[in-house]
């Protein structure tokens, strides 16, 4: 996994200030195929330790039933939708398949958590997605005649039907921020307000650091350094999707996990895309969407999905963000971006 978008914690981990008494201090969780760093602001080391414990069990728990591939609730729910008929949903995975339905016709599509079996065709069902993979193009040419969208699922109180047979839920582009929203109610519930949550870059912040807000690096997707930096206000999700954190080369072409619904092949006009928004759920899904929606598209998605703060940059290395996001932004001037603003 590269991950290229970092958490820049201004102030000493596992310090205290002599002001507040506060205490910052860190935790690691692999779950999601990735690291998520939890870090929390508070003067008591107990409750600290555990919100640790907890954010730990809940997580893990999120991973085995919303893993695409690894038998559980959403392998065994993707069995059903197969066979066209009604069957009683999960009560684990129901929710998560609401919303995802919800933002997915929200994005026009872009966002389309049905094609599953084109990510497997494309070789991204896999524990090591870099490791050398050879797509099967006669099949994923098949799926690509009648490209499932949520639009074929059915939801009916709490029974669900799948009316396309190629449909295969894969809730990679949203599982993380809804699991990041869960888990910030969770330290919430409990008395902790100042808090992030980073699984693998994409992250949720609240609160602040001890005297001054959580400070963001954005990094360039193909440069070992940071392109921006951004100071978080109160509570905000940072979600950036892009083709370096999961692809292989095939025959020296780089092929990435983010596939574009309306052509069933992985992106190419877009590099990155970076979303503020209040909720990691639905930031999560909006950077998905507008890396397949692209700059031609990305006004009208943006729009549609409530956005709006969203940096775009295409595959020739041009930024494209609105005003607003301009504003938050505190670019590399060693980098020299090329930036174009766009209108929400």
């Amino acid at each position: 996994m590269r991950l290229l978008l970092v958490t820049l914690i201004v102030g000493f981990l596992w310090g205290c200030s002599a002001d507040s008494g506060d205490h910052v201090r860190q935790h690691e969780i692999l779950a999601f195929g990735t690291i998520i760093t939890v870090t929390i602001r508070h003067q008591d080391d107990r409750l600290i330790n555990n919100a640790f414990s907890r954010l730990e069990t809940d997580f893990q728990t999120m991973h085995k039933i919303w893993h695409p591939w690894e038998p559980g609730p959403l392998t065994r729910t993707n069995q059903l939708l197969q066979t066209g008929e009604w069957f009683t949903a999960s009560t684990s995975v129901l929710p998560l398949i609401r919303i995802s339905k919800s933002l997915a016709l929200q994005s026009s599509g872009y966002f389309n958590p049905a094609i599953g079996k084109l990510v497997m065709l494309w070789g991204f069902h896999r524990n090591d997605p870099a490791e050398p993979f050879t797509p099967e193009m006669e099949k994923i040419h098949v799926v690509m005649t009648d490209i499932p969208t949520m639009s074929d699922l059915q939801i009916d109180g709490i029974r669900l039907r799948g009316l396309n047979p190629y449909m295969q839920l894969d809730l990679g582009g949203i599982a993380k921020g809804y699991g990041i929203d869960r888990a910030i109610e969770t330290l919430q519930s409990m008395g902790i307000d100042h808090a992030i949550i980073n699984a693998g870059g994409d992250l949720r912040a609240i609160g602040q650091h001890v005297d001054h807000p959580w400070t963001i690096g954005i990094q360039h997707p193909r440069e070992p350094k940071v392109l921006a930096r951004i100071k978080t206000l109160q509570d905000e999700s940072i979600f950036t999707s892009g083709d370096y954190q999961r692809f292989y080369l095939d025959h020296d072409q780089r092929r990435h996990h983010i596939i574009d619904p309306q052509t069933g092949e992985p992106v190419s006009h877009t590099i990155a895309v970076t979303i503020i928004h209040p909720q990691a759920t639905v930031a999560d899904a909006a950077a998905t969407a507008l890396m397949a929606a692209g700059r031609k598209n990305m006004i009208k998605v943006a729009k549609d999905m409530g956005i709006q703060y969203v940096m775009l940059m295409a595959s020739n290395g041009e930024i494209y963000l609105n005003k607003k996001m301009r504003q938050r932004l505190d670019f590399n001037p060693q980098l020299k971006p090329s930036l174009h603003l766009i209108e929400l």
